[in-house]
């Protein structure tokens, strides 16, 4: 869980200096091109964050499951997780779409 993690993360991080690749909502326009660009790599570098936390996260309880011999998760933390990694998307989507 760790190495697809870290996986995620490097990609991630790799294509957050390729903005241009990425499939915006909004036309680019010589006038907004630097605008969309900023916003979709914050957006990026706060998804990457909430993935690495996740990721961390549930590899560190793995293993403490395995030591341990139980097998639970957090209730609490599935929402946790689901927010930290939608809220910021969603966010910033509708930022990227309003302007």
């Amino acid at each position: 869980m760790l190495g697809v993690g870290t996986i995620i993360c490097v990609a991630l991080y790799i294509l957050n200096y390729f903005p241009h690749k990425m499939n915006l909502m909004a036309t680019i326009t010589e006038e907004n091109a630097t605008y969309q660009y900023s916003i979709a790599k914050k957006m990026l570098r706060l998804i990457n964050l909430a993935i690495a936390i996740t990721f961390s996260y549930l590899s560190s309880k793995s293993v403490h499951n395995a030591l341990n011999g139980r097998v639970d998760l957090d209730a609490w933390m599935t929402l946790v997780i689901l927010v930290s990694l939608f809220a910021p998307l969603t966010y910033y989507l509708f930022k990227l779409a309003k302007k």
